[in-house]
């Protein structure tokens, strides 16, 4: 399974950039040009595993961002119900108040 954290792929990037440069400098040094060097499948393969460690780093940050903010509304959701309670509750109180009324008219016309 891939790693789920941010500098194990920092890290991760950092050793394929170091094994794609010596293995650059070994092709160079073997006398090949760049549009050779270019064609190695090392090198493709170096390439595409930074790039794709750079995606995943992307998605961890897209993850991590979306974390935060439901963390974030679920702590403003469980700060707004308490406030709602208690205007439910002077709400409902008001009500109750006036069927009171209601019901002793309807006692008084007897």
């Amino acid at each position: 399974m891939t790693s789920k954290n941010k500098d194990t792929r920092a890290g991760q990037i950092e050793k394929y950039q170091g094994q794609l440069e010596n293995k650059k400098a070994g092709l160079e040094k073997d006398g090949l040009k760049a549009e050779e060097i270019n064609k190695d499948k090392t090198i493709k393969h170096l390439k595409a595993e930074i790039r794709r460690t750079k995606n995943a780093i992307t998605f961890i940050e897209k993850r991590e961002k979306t974390l935060q903010e439901a963390k974030k509304a679920k702590e403003d959701k469980a700060i707004k119900p308490a406030t709602d309670k208690k205007d439910k509750k002077s709400k409902k109180e008001k009500p109750k108040e006036d069927k009171s009324k209601k019901s002793k008219s309807k006692n008084q016309s007897k």
